[in-house]
């Protein structure tokens, strides 16, 4: 994955270097650790981002990988990036979530919606929600990651008075947002209800977030897990409505 970090994006994003890459090794491990066994082969992401879930998907499973992204953001237009993506065999396709999925229902044994609800207006994330559960089949599998609003550093902020919740106005990358909204896991759990049914839930710790709290963070997160930064779920599909 280090040659992703050489790649020009079309877009400015400093972070994308070996050192963004090593913080978020385990991050990509945590999400891959979540695959059941035998799942069968075509998996859809949600928002490619800089590639690094997908080639994970494509180089170290049996899996037919297709992606999707924002048409306003830079990479799309990257020939770099875009032609890595397409000699690994991922299939990328624009897509706003204003709109519905371009895939028939029961399109996808497994979608993974990894660290993209927070960047949503409150008014996409159900119907991303419903489009999701429409082109995923029966009993496949949700894998989905966002950041955790109860992480220990955002507890400490709230003790002295500080605010917690994502500015009011987003930093802007194309016609796409930084954090809009972020969610403790109960609050996932209750957005997947009647869509998904959550078998397995985790957190994870994800240094990026809280650089002044690493040794603390680390500390108590083996006491407590759910001050973690990251979370982690995986659910199946209930009520076919494919």
């Amino acid at each position: 994955m280090v040659m992703l970090s050489g790649i020009d994006y079309n877009e400015s994003l400093p972070q994308t270097d070996d050192s963004f890459l090593k913080i978020w090794s385990d991050h990509y491990r945590r999400i891959v650790h979540l695959i059941p066994e035998n799942v069968p082969a075509r998996v859809l992401e949600i928002g490619v981002g800089y590639g690094m879930l997908s080639l994970l998907l494509k180089r170290h499973y049996p899996f037919d990988v297709t992606a999707t992204e924002h048409p306003s953001r830079g990479y799309l237009q990257s020939a770099e990036f875009m032609g890595l993506l397409k000699r690994e065999g991922i299939h990328v396709i624009e897509h706003d979530l204003n709109y519905p999925l371009p895939f028939t229902g029961g399109s996808f044994d497994m979608v993974f919606c990894c660290d993209v609800i927070e960047h949503l207006p409150a008014v996409i994330v159900q119907k991303s929600l419903n489009e999701i559960r429409r082109v995923t089949k029966k009993n496949g599998y949700l894998v989905l990651s966002t950041p955790n609003l109860a992480r220990l550093p955002n507890r400490l902020r709230f003790l002295v008075g500080k605010g917690i919740n994502p500015p009011l106005n987003p930093v802007k990358a194309g016609d796409t947002y930084d954090h809009i909204r972020e969610f403790t896991c109960d609050e996932i759990e209750g957005l997947l209800q009647g869509r998904f049914r959550v078998l397995r839930k985790e957190y994870g710790l994800i240094s990026f977030f809280n650089r002044r709290f690493n040794f603390l963070n680390s500390l108590l997160f083996l006491l407590y897990s759910g001050l973690g930064d990251e979370t982690y779920i995986l659910a199946q599909a209930v009520n076919d409505s494919g």
